[in-house]
């Protein structure tokens, strides 16, 4: 029922309310016919010059790449050599900086670079020669389109191009494909006297999406280009209006098509001179009103609504009022007004001690653990440290120290199975206590970790308390749990203001590794005076070289290892803790720096960002983790990266095996090619073997049977001169290798063949 105070609130607000529902309805009838026109054109020329800018800067980013990558050392290579499969690294780099090293690598679906110095083609297919291409008339009507204006770049749109399917025809790896937009530019860039060209296809979905994202349901675009052809549309049925509006050099603003009303709305592209035409259904994107009985009902619906909202909003902190006196007071009834009620009952609190001891003693445990987070983070003041002091009826104490509890998990597999937040809570919940006694505070659980606060008026027994404790929670922790924890403790300090500094250093502390008698871990006191390392030197030798030598062999086993070591090391360092992490993030460096200069897209392994995983390991605490952590989130991405690029490459670079070995008549091992492709062995023995069904000493040596065939059947060279010829050390070895691999001997196979 409603009681004496709240009826009159009701009341007022009921009759103030319907006083003004009258004159805001046929005004927001009105206004909104009008606003909704309005509104729509303004939708729709945001809409547009969105379009056009985001467009403009996206394409404009990538035309100011690829004009400065004309200056890389790599490109100029490409330009002024001529090209051997053995050349493998350099046009690899010319591909990747071609292909926008993953940048923009969804800007753009294809590039081509055509030499007709050298009559090479590189394409983001593959490289193969200009005579071979199976449309090289696109190419050279391209390169010679502008050539008289001495444009050395521009964008060109294609609606005539080539496109095959990979699956279906044979020609599509030597197709230059150039439908749709195209970034041209002609080389040297520097040089009047060009010699070739560079053909970027942009990707027209990706084009497309850039459009799409902008776009509301109720919106529709079209795009003409400056000759006033169609590029492309939503709606097939606007293009024929945006034609006559170009043509026209019309400004429309109101367009009637089909029985619905659109705004109209234009933007044109400085990049591409390309006009973006945008329209609004009015009707589809603004609710229209119907009925004016159906506005009423939603005006009489949204004026019950505000009612009951605006009532209870000005009733509320006197209801919540008078429901916390009337708990406070056991519940008893509320009697005539409120105000009233709650005038008497607060003049009854003022002489009753008691019920506001027992208010703050319910709220105490939160208010302490505030208290131990403002301490962590160095936020308490001075007066406010006695205050606290007063309301907890805490002892100050001559020394103070801190420490950091964290559960010692072991090995991988336990690590990801565990869930550290629920155990080191339940810890907490259930905690004996015997064991809370000994902090000075309760402990509490922030950043992955249980933090504890401990004082005493002799360093000594102080020394004891801690010992305690972290023994009495590693029985108790082992019962609850099952696990066994690592306990870093911070020096001692004799200024309340040190305890963020004691924080610190208690975390530090479980960077050092301090053993028992028996063997077993104990807790980690914190050690600030001595140096972690043997030498800058040092360091960089044996794990920053180790691990990029397993990056770049994508060998993950090498890499384990190697990381197992630095963390092993990093572990009994025995250091300053400033120059932990220091080295930590140095060699992690390493393996992002090296991932790279592999070709690794590091946007596509971290679409988040590197940032985040930065602060992740920064936070992890302990050097086991540690461990763990890179492997997880560094190691295991790159290395899989690495695999599917190879994967994705298998065509190029068995070509590129295939030249090599035929220019060195087959006198190549597996090391040495490997080291001139810049590849592992394993890739090169595993494609072999795939798609030739042959491993690398066998690929060799049907390559030597066959090139010892074609040596004997078409030139006059002797036995003795092919055996030289194929690196053979005298001609004996020569005959007994034929023989065994086709049943005759060289002389005889020329006799029977020739």
């Amino acid at each position: 029922m409603f009681t004496s105070y709240k009826r009159t609130v009701f009341l007022y607000i009921f009759l103030l309310i319907m006083a003004l529902f009258l004159l805001f309805s046929a005004y927001a009838y009105y206004d909104y016919h009008i606003e909704r026109q309005e509104n729509a054109g303004r939708e729709a020329k945001m809409t547009a010059n969105r379009i056009v800018s985001q467009n403009d800067e996206r394409l404009g980013s990538l035309w100011q790449y690829y004009v400065s990558m004309a200056d890389d050392d790599a490109v100029k290579w490409m330009l002024e050599n001529d090209i051997r499969y053995s050349d493998y690294s350099n046009y690899k780099k010319a591909y990747d900086n071609m292909g926008a090293k993953g940048i923009f690598g969804d800007y753009v679906s294809g590039f081509t670079f055509a030499n007709f110095r050298t009559g090479w083609i590189l394409n983001n297919k593959g490289l193969f020669r200009l005579d071979e291409a199976y449309n090289g008339n696109k190419i050279m009507s391209i390169y010679e389109e502008k050539k008289q204006d001495a444009e050395k770049s521009y964008w060109k749109y294609d609606e005539d191009g080539v496109v095959l399917e990979s699956q279906v025809d044979r020609n599509y790896r030597i197709t230059i494909e150039t439908k749709g937009l195209n970034f041209i530019m002609r080389l040297p860039e520097a040089s009047y006297n060009t010699y070739a060209v560079f053909v970027a296809n942009i990707s027209m979905d990706t084009w497309e999406k850039w459009i799409r994202e902008w776009l509301q349901d109720c919106e529709d675009i079209v795009v003409l280009d400056n000759a006033g052809n169609l590029v492309y549309a939503t709606d097939p049925e606007l293009v024929e209006d945006c034609v006559t509006i170009q043509n026209a050099d019309r400004h429309v603003e109101c367009m009637k098509k089909n029985g619905r009303s659109y705004r109209v709305a234009s933007a044109v592209s400085d990049v591409l001179d390309w006009r973006y035409y945008v329209f609004y259904d009015v009707e589809e994107g603004q609710a229209a009103i119907r009925m004016p009985v159906m506005f009423f009902a939603m005006m009489v619906l949204s004026s019950l609504v505000f009612f009951l909202l605006v009532s209870n909003l000005i009733y509320h902190p006197v209801g919540m009022l008078v429901k916390n006196v009337a708990e406070t007071e056991e519940q008893r009834p509320v009697i005539g007004n409120e105000l009233e009620y709650i005038s008497g009952s607060i003049h009854s609190l003022k002489k009753d001690k008691q019920t506001l001891e027992r208010l703050l003693h319910q709220q105490q445990g939160k208010l302490a653990e505030l208290f131990e987070l403002r301490l962590i983070h160095g936020e308490v003041k001075g007066e406010e440290w006695e205050a606290y002091l007063a309301g907890f009826k805490l002892r100050p104490w001559k020394y103070y120290a801190t420490a950091v509890v964290i559960l010692n998990l072991g090995d991988e597999e336990m690590h990801s199975m565990v869930d550290e937040d629920v155990v080191c809570l339940e810890l907490l919940s259930q905690m004996p206590d015997s064991i809370k006694s000994k902090a000075w505070l309760p402990p509490i659980y922030d950043a992955n970790a249980i933090f504890a606060i401990f004082g005493d008026e002799k360093e000594e027994a102080l020394l004891s308390r801690i010992r305690e404790f972290y023994h009495e929670m590693q029985t108790y922790t082992g019962q609850v749990s099952n696990y066994r924890i690592l306990m870093g403790v911070s020096a001692t300090h004799t200024n309340y203001a040190h305890i963020r500094e004691a924080y610190r250093e208690s975390i530090n502390a479980l960077t050092f590794k301090a053993v028992s008698d028996d063997g077993e871990r104990m807790c980690h006191f914190y050690q600030a005076s001595v140096t972690a390392w043997g030498g800058v030197e040092a360091y960089k030798r044996q794990f920053e070289d180790d691990i990029k030598m397993g990056i770049k062999a994508v060998d993950k086993k090498l890499c384990y290892k190697v990381t197992d070591a630095f963390c092993y090391y990093l572990s009994h360092a025995q250091g300053h803790e400033s120059e932990l992490p220091l080295y930590l993030l140095r060699y992690t460096n390493a393996i992002l720096v090296t991932a790279l200069e592999a070709g690794v897209n590091l946007n596509e392994v971290y679409p988040d960002g590197v940032k985040k995983i930065y602060r992740e390991l920064l936070e992890v605490l302990e050097p086991d983790r540690e461990r763990r952590y890179i492997k997880w989130k560094f190691i295991d991405p790159i290395i899989q990266n690495r695999l599917d690029f190879l994967e994705n490459h298998t065509t190029s670079l068995l070509e590129a095996i295939e030249g090599l070995i035929a220019e060195n008549n087959g006198n190549l091992s597996l090391t040495e090619c490997a080291e001139q492709l810049g590849v592992h062995q394993t890739y090169i023995w595993k494609i072999l073997k795939l798609e030739r069904g042959r491993s690398f000493s066998g690929y060799v040596e049907e390559y030597k049977i066959n090139e010892a065939k074609r040596l004997l059947l078409e030139s006059k060279l002797t036995v003795a001169e092919i055996a030289e010829r194929l690196n053979y050390t005298n001609a004996q070895n020569f005959i007994r290798f034929f023989s065994k691999s086709t049943g005759v001997t060289p002389g005889k196979f020329r006799k029977l063949y020739t």
